[in-house]
């Protein structure tokens, strides 16, 4: 079941000036679920694969794909530091890989996300645009999930406002996104906390 969180911690304005703008995000990853192995297996102290799908702008879907990699460059997630790369080096885990739909189809979430981060590689047009879900003007919607082959170790979702791909907002989405989907292991207490809102 999805729980509506509103990222009010230090993910929100994560290396960010201004937390003005801050979107409100969507997760369904249970707070109880341990990332820690799989962080520290596909991603910690070496690249890690980014796959992103969509263009919420009139830009080509490349240059758009590489701002998204420039804005989650350095994102603090309170671990070892991962290199989020669309073009990874030797040292990435080839099953692991961090993937960011924007304007995603109805209900795709989780492992869907994953199971396409792997197969569009080889023809690179997924989601077919005619089934994304149309935003309303000057509004960006994306879901992201941490991938360890077709499953979806964590997932969340984001709307924020945005006029184009250098307003900051695209970044604090993006960011704040990383940063709850790389967060820390918690424990049942902790975790209904952070699902009603507490920091």
């Amino acid at each position: 079941m999805k729980s509506i969180v509103r990222l009010v911690s230090f993910a929100s304005c994560v290396g960010l000036a201004a937390c003005a703008g801050t979107p409100t995000t969507y997760s369904s990853s249970d707070p109880r679920t341990k990332i820690d192995a799989f962080y520290d297996n596909g991603a910690g102290g070496r690249d890690l694969k980014l796959v992103v799908f969509g263009d919420p702008f009139p830009v080509p879907k490349d240059v758009f794909a590489r701002k998204v990699e420039a804005d989650l460059r350095d994102v603090p997630t309170f671990r070892q530091p991962t290199n989020v790369l669309l073009t990874p080096g030797p040292s990435a885990n080839p099953i692991y890989r961090l993937v960011y739909i924007f304007g995603p189809m109805t209900g795709q979430f989780g492992n869907a996300i994953c199971r396409h981060g792997l197969k569009a590689e080889a023809n690179d047009d997924f989601p077919p645009a005619s089934t994304m879900v149309p935003a309303q003007p000057g509004e960006v919607v994306a879901t992201a999930a941490f991938c360890v082959e077709y499953r979806a170790v964590t997932e969340i979702s984001g709307t924020t406002a945005a006029t184009g791909p250098d307003d900051v907002r695209v970044a604090q989405m993006t960011r704040s996104m990383m940063a709850e989907l790389f967060r820390r292991d918690v424990n049942w207490d902790t975790g209904a906390m952070h699902m009603r809102g507490v920091p």
